[in-house]
Order: C-alpha cells, then sequence, then structure tokens
C-alpha cells in the first residue's frame, strides 16, 4: 500500500537533469484545457446520504461516479466507476445525484464528464463530498489547429537575452475557423517580446469547423541561443513521488485509490503553477476515474526558489502513478 512517505527535497536533483540547448525555438503540442463547467454545477434540495442510512463494512469506504451530462436541463447518466458496499446505499446516491445539472452545457459540445466521489464512515458520522471535477477525455484534446510555425518567428537582432520562456493560451470561437484570441500566461523576459510572440500566434487557425471547444489551447514557447548554462535545469521522467517530494508541504493532504484507475498508469505534467494551474493529461488508454488525482496535480505547487521556478516554468515531465492508496498527509513543521 502506498503511504504518502517521501523522499527528502535534495530528492529534486533526481527528478531534474541538465540538458543542453539548441538555438531555435521550439514547437510543442498544443494542450487543452476545457472551461470549467464544474462552476456553473446546480445541486438539488437533496442532502448528502448520511452514514446512519447506510449499510457500510468495516472501515472507510469509497464511491466514485462519472456523471455524463448531454443537455442543459436534464440529470446526468450516472456510472459507478468504484467502490461498492451493501443494501440500497446505491440508490441513495444515485438519487441525489441525479438532481445535479449544468445549466452552463452549450448544445454545440456534445457529452461533458464530471467525476463525483463520497468517503464513507464506517460507524455513525459525515460523509465526505469531494469535489466535484471536470472529465478531461481524450476527444478533447483532438482539434484541428493550424499553428503558425514557431521557427519562423524574427527575432529582434539587438536581443540580448539567450534564453526566453513563454506560456500562451489561445481560444479560438467556437464552429468558426478565425483566429484566435491570445493571451500571455507567463513569461520568464521580454514583456514586449512576449506581445510581439502573442500577436504572431494570432495568425493561427482552426482548419476545420465543429473541431474546437470552449476552452483554452495552451503554447509553450522556448528559445534558447548558444550554450544555456550548464547549471539550468530541466525535469527528467520519474514516478509521482518525485514530483510530490518537492510539493509545498501544506497542500500534502489528499486520498487516493490508483488501483480503481487502471494503475500504473502514466501522466504528462506541466508546471505553470502559481501563474496559473499546472497542465495534466493522460498518456496512453483514457480512465474516467482519474479526474480527481488529476485535478489534484493541477493546483499543486512545488516548493522552488525564484530562479528555479523561472527556468522550470512551462516544462513538462512524464509521471508514472504506481498501484495503491495514497494517503497524502502535511509534513510536520
Amino acid at each position: 500500500m502506498m503511504q504518502g512517505r517521501f523522499v527528502p527535497v535534495a530528492a529534486l536533483l533526481m527528478a531534474l537533469a541538465f540538458w543542453p540547448a539548441c538555438a531555435r525555438a521550439t514547437e510543442q503540442q498544443l494542450r487543452f484545457e476545457p472551461d470549467g463547467h464544474v462552476q456553473c454545477l446546480q445541486r438539488g434540495s437533496a442532502a448528502v446520504p448520511s452514514a446512519r442510512a447506510l449499510r457500510a463494512e468495516a472501515g472507510m469506504r469509497h464511491l466514485r461516479y462519472l456523471l455524463r451530462f448531454e443537455a442543459a436541463d436534464k440529470p446526468p447518466v450516472i456510472e459507478l466507476l468504484a467502490g461498492r458496499i451493501e443494501g440500497g446505499t446505491p440508490a441513495l446516491f444515485e438519487a441525489y445525484l441525479s438532481e445535479y445539472r449544468l445549466p452552463c452545457l452549450d448544445a454545440t459540445e456534445g457529452p461533458f464528464e464530471l467525476l463525483q466521489e463520497f468517503l464513507i464512515p464506517a460507524k455513525d458520522g459525515q460523509v465526505e463530498s469531494a469535489a466535484v471535477v471536470d472529465v478531461i477525455g481524450p476527444s478533447m484534446q483532438r482539434a484541428c489547429i493550424d499553428l503558425v510555425p514557431p521557427e519562423q518567428f524574427q527575432y529582434p537582432k539587438s536581443m540580448s537575452m539567450n534564453a526566453l520562456t513563454v506560456v500562451f493560451g489561445l481560444r479560438f470561437p467556437v464552429g468558426g475557423v478565425t483566429e484566435p484570441a491570445v493571451e500571455v500566461l507567463y513569461q520568464s523576459l521580454g514583456r514586449s517580446l512576449a506581445r510581439e510572440l502573442a500577436s504572431y500566434y494570432g495568425g493561427s487557425k482552426a482548419c476545420q469547423r465543429g473541431t474546437v471547444r470552449h476552452g483554452r489551447y495552451l503554447l509553450p514557447h522556448m528559445y534558447t541561443q548558444g550554450e544555456r548554462r550548464n547549471d539550468a535545469p530541466r525535469f527528467k521522467d520519474g514516478s509521482l513521488f518525485d514530483l510530490l517530494a518537492v510539493a509545498k508541504s501544506q497542500q500534502l493532504k489528499a486520498y487516493f485509490d490508483t488501483t480503481a484507475m487502471g494503475c500504473p498508469f502514466q501522466l504528462e505534467w506541466m508546471l505553470l503553477q502559481p501563474a496559473g494551474s499546472n497542465h495534466v493529461s493522460e498518456l496512453g488508454e483514457h480512465d474516467a476515474g482519474r479526474a480527481g488525482l488529476m485535478a489534484y496535480l493541477r493546483g499543486l505547487e512545488l516548493d522552488l526558489s525564484p530562479v528555479a521556478r523561472q527556468q522550470l516554468t512551462g516544462q513538462s515531465m512524464k509521471l508514472t502513478v504506481p498501484c495503491g492508496e495514497l494517503n497524502l498527509q502535511p509534513q510536520a513543521q
């Protein structure tokens, strides 16, 4: 069983590698973040089922439900992904969840999925309702976007900096092929240059109607010239524990059972905090049950120096998630 035990902060050195840089801008794959439909979620008037009304077995029990919304004014299709307790418990929870509505769901978007989890105590007590999170499936990641070539951007001849990282957010009109609105989410240096790059990427287009969704597409842009200093870090692929080892201690409070998530599996994680939410996406087969863990990792902030944060923002790594129960608790100060 996994527990919330971590290697020392010095393990950051195990999660970083030192790579020489090339003298060109590099293009990375666009990463999609949907608009947060969960923010407009409406619950019914019914209360969460009480532990006294449930026939729970010994120990804490866990239920994970997938809610598929197909229209703004209709109840979700409810699917139990993980967890099992005796008696009429599923009916109690399904009746409660059937009152959920997503009034902001656009008819052009098609089905939208949310994940709701519950923790049920063995004896009388409060049933804990975890935060509802968006499920970002592979269909959301697919889009036909004609991105302007990053390598064709003309850098100023007088540019003195030899390294630049900018993270852009591109938002396309749904259903159209017009150019996107571009915002600068993070910039390491050079505000004027970041604005010029934003204007340049504004020339991108959705190449087919109906292939983009409500949300923004993240685009990291890295530029290096000459040899980067030998102590400039970049993330190296590692385990989930490598990442959690350098998280801010007060954020280490969560419970996840990865055995019901198709473990072991891999995620891609990109550092954007505190400028914005980190980007997290699945590698390989999709499993909706991972949405809670992925939402937690989006909000994770690393305990880094300002210099290291500047060097690592916009960088990504592959995380391997093992099987077991992950019980995270803040470390004693």
